[in-house]
């Protein structure tokens, strides 16, 4: 990446002066004076890599994971992402056809699992985020973060036992 932002104020003022005027009281003066320019600078360039640093990261689960351990467990860096738990949905009856609600006899053999609407179905979660128990975190700030990078849902998990 070429340098288009590196700004030496200090060099530069003592360079656009004219040299029979580059005396130090003057000099200190000047850079008294563009102080607050290169205030502004170095804001704009702290916004600047802060910017760059949200678009590197991208909705894959490595990159999620990178930006999550920086923000949250920078040193241990133990916050990892699963995949999503997905059952099968299973048609059984609707409201409106009035069917007992018995669904086999015990002598068949043919078993059916019944998941709840979380488990299965419109409701489940595409990955979820394990978060070990001591880390502290602000569950609405994590949800917003991953919230900026991915549009799929998702499902935060405090854990008490770390992944090995």
């Amino acid at each position: 990446m070429k340098n288009w932002f590196r700004v030496d104020f200090i060099k530069w003022v003592q360079l656009v002066l004219p040299i029979l005027l580059r005396k130090p009281r003057l000099i200190a003066f000047v850079e008294v004076c563009i102080s607050e320019i290169d205030a502004m600078y170095m804001r704009f360039l702290s916004w600047r890599y802060d910017n760059l640093y949200r678009l590197s990261i991208t909705p894959q689960v490595y990159s999620l994971e990178k930006a999550l351990n920086d923000r949250f467990d920078y040193s241990l860096r133990r916050i990892y992402i699963t995949k999503g738990i997905h059952y099968p949905m299973s048609y059984i009856f609707t409201q409106d056809e009035s069917l007992d609600e018995y669904i086999g006899t015990g002598s068949e053999d043919n078993n059916m699992y019944i998941y709840t609407r979380s488990e299965s179905g419109g409701n489940s979660v595409s990955f979820i985020i394990n978060v070990p128990s001591p880390i502290p975190f602000n569950d609405p700030e994590m949800r917003a973060m991953v919230e900026m990078y991915t549009v799929k849902t998702f499902d935060i998990n405090k854990i008490l036992r770390i992944k090995n």
